[in-house]
């Protein structure tokens, strides 16, 4: 469970609600610096405004959510903190890539230049367009990548690690900002359930591969002629 806003929300593969946040560790003491562009929806709606029910997983016929995955396979690691931040993430690029209007005018900008028409917005009408089927793949984001440039364990700084030994979903979401800038696909570099400083299971064996080295981003394979 992690922290969401005053009401009962579904997204990504998790059910939040208004509880402490909890991805293996709680929130450390140190504040987390927001990012916010657009107005958050409990500043703009009420709970009258919001269905007796709803999922990403059924909407319209269409399910908007990406696949579900398992933190301990090939082996145990303490990581649903990265798996929680990256499905959620995943799956509202989904969502957003599945509004047509929104769809519609990114491929006229991308085509030919030309500015999308300004519209009057109205009340009934959303602000990025109507949901439309979602258009694959989907993307699937590594969450090893994050698990290799993550924070490792430090006994000075409780609860401040982003590794096989916990983390936390919100703190992910403001490290991918401030430092990682981005995610590569998880077919660049694949779960392998070790962070750097993990002695669990072969992960001595594999610490070339738990390195946040230039080369270790996205990896292919080699010997191809």
């Amino acid at each position: 469970m992690r922290k969401a806003s005053p009401y009962l929300v579904f997204t990504a593969n998790y059910f939040l609600v208004p509880t402490t946040v909890g991805q293996d560790f709680p929130n450390s003491n140190t504040p987390l610096n927001e990012h916010i562009l657009h107005p958050l929806p409990h500043t703009y709606l009420s709970e009258s405004h919001l269905p007796l029910n709803f999922t990403w997983g059924n909407v319209n016929g269409n399910s908007y959510l990406t696949r579900m995955r398992n933190q301990h396979v090939p082996q145990y690691c303490g990581s649903c903190w990265a798996h929680a931040a990256l499905s959620s993430l995943a799956d509202r690029v989904k969502i957003a890539r599945s509004y047509i209007g929104l769809r519609e005018r990114c491929k006229i900008g991308s085509n030919n230049g030309l500015q999308p028409e300004e519209k009057e917005e109205t009340n009934d009408v959303p602000i990025l367009g109507q949901l439309g089927p979602p258009p694959g793949p989907d993307l699937d984001l590594s969450v090893q990548f994050l698990l290799n440039c993550g924070v490792a364990p430090d006994p000075n700084v409780p609860h401040a690690s982003l590794s096989c030994h916990g983390g936390n979903s919100l703190r992910a979401y403001e490290y991918i900002h401030s430092t990682l800038i981005f995610i590569p696909d998880e077919t660049c570099v694949g779960y392998l359930a070790c962070s750097s400083e993990s002695d669990e299971g072969f992960c001595p064996k594999i610490r070339h591969l738990t390195t946040c080295d230039a080369w270790n981003v996205c990896r292919t394979c080699d010997g191809f002629s």
